[in-house]
């Protein structure tokens, strides 16, 4: 299991962004760096209001510095999956190092479209023992996708959390502000 050793709050917060930034190109500060980097930080306050999860969980390695920023600040373990693409609407998800019998989990990724991988990943960290399983998306693209919600619903999924990007009845999460301090050049990442 993948953990922050040693970092803690406000340190450990620092470092998952600066490895996110790194991954992601977007040390630049560009617009859209600017408001991943936002949401980003929006879905963890949300996390820690709600205390979503003892384990956070990216459904593939596109997500993994996702899974990494939500979690550092409540000291959470987190991991990814591997994921394979089968075809456009199915994927093959096995398990890493995760160990979560016992434990609840949240899914974080940056879009949710199909539902199709968070779908796979809920049913393999059912069979693996896992408590409640929460969703939580930058982009929930699954609204006007015909059966992704109770796909992802019929996998083991309890609650699915959006911002409002794309708004939908999962959407409690706004970017106005963000949005809002982007244009007047406030972003801090």
């Amino acid at each position: 299991m993948t953990h922050l050793t040693g970092l803690r709050g406000e340190e450990a917060l620092k470092e998952a962004r600066r490895i996110v930034l790194s991954e992601s190109g977007s040390a630049s500060g560009s617009a859209s760096g600017s408001a991943s980097g936002s949401a980003l930080k929006e879905l963890e306050e949300k996390t820690r209001k709600r205390s979503l999860g003892e384990v956070v969980v990216g459904p593939d390695e596109g997500a993994a510095g996702l899974a990494k920023v939500v979690a550092a600040p409540y000291g959470l373990d987190y991991d990814v999956l591997e994921k394979r693409r089968i075809s456009g609407a199915e994927v093959e998800i096995k398990p890493k190092e995760l160990s979560v019998a016992g434990r609840n989990v949240v899914i974080v990724d940056d879009i949710i479209s199909t539902g199709g991988t968070i779908a796979e990943a809920a049913t393999l960290l059912k069979a693996q023992g896992a408590n409640e399983i929460s969703v939580a998306c930058v982009h929930g693209v699954f609204e006007n996708v015909p059966n992704a919600v109770p796909r992802m619903l019929r996998a083991g999924v309890k609650e699915i959390v959006a911002t409002d990007t794309i708004e939908s009845e999962f959407s409690r999460i706004s970017v106005a502000k963000t949005v809002a301090d982007g244009l007047a050049g406030n972003v801090e990442i």
